[in-house]
């Protein structure tokens, strides 16, 4: 079986809060980590520390994200329609995309575990 590479790494590991501004605080003034987004249009924040990596930090958006329970690996791709696709045609479900405008697209997906990932294609 050929394996195709679709996964660039992981960028992003993402939480659904139920306030924002007590993630913020909790992240920045107690943890020390650099709020390197804020997009309070999108209830959505990122942040990361001195040795890389991000946190990404919004209000729960859709059904079924519920703050507490869940924490979403984001898995960077080139194209996030191939990947879909990809991932597909192996049997797993992936949900629709999503974009966030100017920001990133991102499809839902979940292991037969029932861990949470987001395909993620960064638009710059």
């Amino acid at each position: 079986m050929t394996k195709t590479k679709i996964a660039k790494g992981m960028t992003m590991s993402s939480l659904v809060v139920s306030d924002i501004k007590k993630a913020k605080r909790l992240f920045v003034d107690i943890l020390g980590l650099e709020c390197t987004e804020h997009a309070e249009e999108h209830n959505w924040m990122e942040f990361k520390g001195d040795q890389g990596g991000y946190i990404g930090v919004g209000a729960p958006c859709e059904e079924g994200m519920t703050p507490g329970v869940n924490a979403t690996l984001s898995i960077a791709v080139d194209n996030i329609e191939e990947a879909k696709a990809h991932v597909e045609s192996h049997g797993i479900a992936v949900g629709d995309i999503i974009e966030v405008p100017g920001h990133v697209k991102l499809a839902p997906f979940k292991d037969e575990d029932g861990n949470e990932f987001f395909l993620a294609q960064k638009l710059d």
